[in-house]
């Protein structure tokens, strides 16, 4: 009986001080660090959305005149801007959850940082396995227009583009997680020790 008392005494105890853990998470991480790096790290991945959102209105509109004398041009135009179009309504809704981060309690606002964080950082990957390989290829068979489906040549090719591509997946999963791998694990972290 007397252990049920004391796990009711620490069940109370521990709803009550809820402030002293967060008072704790914070003076042990530094709270100036988390406000800097919080404003820093969420403004460089605003600022990488609005690079990338120019690059691709660029892109799709200077990679379609690459084939303008095939007959697919204009496909490969309507494919571009429906691209363009996606991107930015996926863009619009990170800047939208950008904004509304400092919105609510410490917790709230933690959850939503992770949430975005979590979520771009889901979504380099994504776009990290899907360009790369593609970037690559493209760039390779459209440079080499002598290759002949499944010959030796062919297999050559598929073997250096598949090297290559693994080489600039492993470069990029290594620069996502220096940029933003780091402070998603804190903000997880604090997370875990406020709740």
């Amino acid at each position: 009986m007397k252990e049920e008392d004391e796990d009711l005494i620490g069940l109370w105890k521990s709803s009550d001080q809820s402030e002293k853990k967060m008072e704790a998470t914070v003076s042990h991480f530094g709270e100036s660090y988390f406000q800097k790096q919080g404003k820093d790290i969420f403004q460089r991945i605003r600022r990488n959305m609005v690079v990338e959102l120019w690059a691709s209105a660029v892109a799709a509109i200077g990679f379609p005149f690459i084939f303008k004398d095939d007959p697919f041009f204009w496909w490969l135009t309507g494919l571009m801007v429906i691209a363009v179009i996606v991107t930015l309504r996926i863009y619009g809704s990170y800047f939208r959850s950008i904004r509304q981060i400092h919105e609510g309690s410490i917790i709230e606002s933690l959850t939503k940082k992770k949430d975005v964080l979590g979520k771009y950082i889901r979504r380099m990957h994504l776009t990290n396995y899907i360009i790369v390989p593609l970037s690559v290829g493209v760039g390779y068979f459209r440079a080499d227009t002598d290759i002949v489906l499944f010959s030796e040549h062919f297999y050559i090719a598929l073997a250096i583009c598949a090297v290559t591509s693994a080489v600039f997946i492993i470069l990029i999963r290594i620069y996502i997680q220096a940029l933003y791998g780091k402070y998603y694990e804190q903000v997880t972290e604090m997370l875990n020790r406020l709740e």
